[in-house]
């Protein structure tokens, strides 16, 4: 085979060294008090000398975070920068709503730099035969069962192996593994990437779509050394084609994945890095349940040579006693056991609450198919017979938890549990908006958030790592305390959260009392000492199908931190904030809604490129009582009033792809512009996608416009709605763009192809809408401006190179789509 490359990622936009990076995370804590020192003078007395100062220092840090690779960092400055730049150089003042979103990301800012900060993988040198290895023997070699040796796991000389064209889809996911310490060789061609998979034994090869062929050239080779491996590798592939043709052949190549531009990278990188190791984060426990000790012995040495923690059973009566004490995440079961069969205990796993999920493996040397049958019937995920070749079974469980993990992120289930019994933060958030959408009407829920009032100081005089040792002494004293269906989560390195339902409020505010006092009284010892420990707890009611997991986990947050600043040892219930006045005046959205009362009226889109469609953008407006139509603005601020903003945005998406679908009796093809205020989540994109299919509408005739705003408070959210949007075809613009760099960092991050510059720059000077313009075209998205109202902005922007002139100047909403384009002379 061919010399292999190491892989090689260059950082074009950090050069700073460890110290520099250290030094940056020890100022962070002052110098985000300072910005939130700023911040609170400017809600006592607003004024632009302040602002200015607290935009530079944002701007300032946003950097530095992306120079140091801190990335939900980087994340919470870019939000507050971008919210903050609509308000700079301007007379704006941001409303008391607009204030109180500020302060949230501020929080949130707080919040993130507190979280644990993982060090930066250091650049890989480069190798042009890399190092193999020797076998690394972790347990005594097993005793042999049919004459078959176990096989020992080598550590790889490389993680993964990769088989990519030139500048291939691929290329920023493989920097991005580079950077979390992924050990990575470019392959030249298939030849060589067999011949390497033999020497270095990686665990992941990542293939792109061009390199299909090859690979389907060396096929019979590639399966005849990947089945050779005691861990056979994971093979990935990536494709800008999401046709089922390019798909079965990946499949049929032995494909354990395959991902399709543009990639989520968060989602993508850890979905491939699950694929590349399952017991990445944490060791994966099994429990072996043989009542044969020689068998279960040989099972488990097996299973501690790949790295798994394993507990064995040869008593079945002992089984559920250590079912909640080892915490499993895989049972490996014999049918044949005295006393209590396999099948019948398999049934007893099951109607446990916190073990439904738990994939249960038979391994037993049944041959009976009603028996398998049996086995699999009662709640068995796989039965495999014996006698089992080492790296078929590892292969077996590999594969089952990875699988569970992937359903566990899907939907939040029980397989998100920790080996503690604790819920991650993820599971923990999915299982809150799971019970949200089927609440019971017999009984109150809350989400409490608990902090211990002495961390930070017994932090200071003990150290961290003490520190999680009291943690989990407290969470060994939360979790005796709370009831059998309360979900707990660790939430961060100083906190608890937990989800809890009683009969009423009063209840719940009891569950807090006892949990102050179970605390108070529980004698926690810190390096052999006990030391006095009090909770400030928040306490957040769920008010009804309105609230959403992450709102009231920020809530409970912060009256927790209120709660410790009044004093601590004590509780604070959330009180929402009086609601809104009502309008004086205005009709009932809810009645509009069902009555389809809307009105829409069309307002063209100048190509100034001469792309040859008709573009207008769909204008919502609403009649009073008096008949006059209500601006759009008036009609979304009744909506977000009433609580029906995203019902408005899904009724007027809804009237756009209704007229998509009919056309239009010109020949002339036809896009639409469909501006929304809220960010579509995953339930309105599975209805579009669905209503795009059914009607037969061609998805590029749609584009959505969302306000950057809006957009920068959920920058993640936005993201992967960005992808769908993508992926289905729709196109995507941010709408109130401004010429901060914040702004293009967003779009960076979205790839919208539309921008419309902010109205207040239309009367700005010709170097910043020209920079606007550039930057816009350099990420290959066309620029819309809007709100045209003057001969003179017309000439300022067409000579500047904008690609859409609109406004009431030019033409001003229609009752119908009959503007006639070629009689438009600029």
């Amino acid at each position: 085979g061919k010399q292999t490359e190491q892989w090689m990622y260059e950082s074009t936009e950090s050069t700073s060294q460890p110290a520099d990076r250290q030094a940056f995370l020890a100022t962070l804590g002052g110098r985000i008090a300072a910005i939130e020192e700023n911040w609170q003078s400017l809600c006592s007395q607003w004024d632009q000398e302040g602002l200015q100062d607290l935009y530079s220092r944002i701007c300032e840090l946003s950097e530095q975070s992306g120079e140091y690779e801190l990335h939900q960092l980087n994340e919470s400055l870019i939000s507050i920068e971008v919210y903050l730049s609509s308000f700079v150089d301007s007379t704006q003042t941001p409303s008391p709503v607009q204030q109180e979103a500020i302060s949230a990301l501020i929080r949130n800012l707080r919040a993130t730099a507190e979280a644990p900060t993982p060090e930066p993988a250091p650049p890989l040198p480069a190798a042009t035969e890399p190092e193999v290895s020797e076998p690394e023997v972790t347990a005594p070699v097993a005793p042999v069962m049919s004459g078959e040796s176990a096989e020992e796991v080598s550590k790889p000389a490389t993680d993964i192996l990769t088989l990519l064209s030139e500048h291939s889809a691929a290329s920023p996911l493989v920097r991005t593994l580079a950077g979390r310490e992924q050990r990575i060789s470019a392959m030249d061609d298939a030849d060589a990437l067999v011949t390497a998979i033999d020497t270095l034994h990686p665990r992941l090869i990542i293939a792109d779509q061009e390199r299909l062929g090859e690979i389907e050239a060396v096929q019979p080779a590639l399966d005849e050394v990947r089945n050779r491996q005691t861990n056979r590798p994971s093979l990935v592939f990536v494709s800008d084609d999401n046709d089922l043709q390019t798909r079965v052949r990946a499949l049929r190549l032995g494909g354990d994945a395959f991902f399709v531009t543009p990639l989520d990278l968060p989602e993508v990188t850890e979905r491939v890095l699950e694929l590349s190791s399952p017991c990445r984060n944490e060791t994966c426990r099994i429990l072996v349940v043989e009542d044969d000790p020689a068998q279960a012995e040989f099972a488990a040495s097996i299973l501690r040579k790949a790295r798994m923690e394993v507990q064995v059973v040869t008593d079945p009566l002992q089984v559920m006693e250590q079912l909640y004490s080892f915490r499993p995440d895989l049972i490996l079961m014999d049918i044949y056991l005295p006393e209590v069969n396999g099948i019948e205990l398999t049934a007893i796993i099951r109607d446990e609450k916190d073990f439904v999920t738990t994939p249960i493996l038979f391994l037993s040397g049944e041959q009976s198919s009603d028996k398998q049958i049996d086995a699999l019937s009662v709640g068995g995920d796989d039965f495999i017979t014996k006698p089992i070749r080492p790296k078929h079974l590892l292969r077996v469980i590999n594969h089952r938890i990875r699988r569970l993990k992937t359903l566990s992120t899907a939907i939040g289930g029980q397989g998100g549990r920790k080996p503690t019994g604790l819920l991650d933060r993820n599971a923990f958030t999915a299982r809150i908006g799971k019970w949200l959408q089927a609440p019971q009407a017999d009984e109150a829920a809350a989400v409490l958030h608990l902090i211990p009032d002495q961390y930070e100081t017994l932090r200071e005089r003990h150290g961290i790592g003490a520190m999680d040792a009291l943690m989990n002494e407290l969470l060994d004293l939360v979790a005796a305390t709370v009831g059998p269906h309360d979900l707990l989560c660790r939430f961060d390195d100083h906190s608890i959260t937990l989800l809890a339902r009683r009969p009423d409020l009063q209840a719940l505010e009891a569950l807090a009392d006892s949990l102050r006092s179970a605390v108070a009284n529980g004698h926690i010892t810190l390096d052999g000492d006990e030391v006095p420990i009090t909770l400030s707890i928040g306490l957040c009611p769920v008010q009804g199908d309105a609230d959403e997991a992450p709102s009231l986990l920020r809530r409970a947050r912060r009256s927790a931190m209120a709660a410790q600043q009044a004093g601590g040892d004590q509780c604070h219930v959330y009180q929402p904030p009086p609601a809104a006045p009502e309008l004086p005046t205005g009709p009932d959205i809810g009645k509009a809604l069902a009555e389809d009362a809307f009105t829409v009226l069309y307002q063209p889109l100048l190509d100034l490129q001469g792309g040859g469609r008709h573009n207008y953008e769909v204008v919502l407006q609403l009649a009073d009582g008096d008949g006059d139509l209500l601006p759009t603005r008036h009609v979304r601020e009744l909506a977000a009033r009433a609580g029906h903003l995203a019902d408005v945005d899904r009724w007027l998406l809804g009237h756009a792809l209704g007229i998509l679908q009919t056309g239009t009796s010109d020949e002339q093809p036809l896009r639409l512009f469909v501006p929304l205020s809220t960010l579509p989540d995953e339930t309105m994109l599975d209805w579009l996608q669905a209503q795009i299919g059914e009607r037969g509408i061609k998805a590029s005739d749609l584009v959505l416009d969302l306000p950057l705003p809006a957009v920068s408070r959920e920058i993640e959210a936005a993201r992967k709605a960005a992808s769908r949007l993508y992926k289905m075809g729709v196109g995507l613009s941010l709408s109130r763009f401004s010429e901060k760099p914040a702004a293009f960092k967003v779009q960076k991050a979205l790839r919208a192809r539309y921008i419309r510059v902010a109205t207040r720059l239309l009367k700005a000077d010709r170097e910043t809408i020209s920079h606007i313009i550039h930057e816009a075209h350099e990420q290959s998205a066309k620029v819309i401006v809007a709100n045209v109202d003057d001969p003179r902005s017309i000439d300022l922007h067409w000579s500047s190179g904008a690609d859409y002139l609109q406004g009431d100047f030019i033409q001003q909403p229609l009752e119908t789509m009959d503007y006639d384009f070629s009689q438009v002379v600029i």
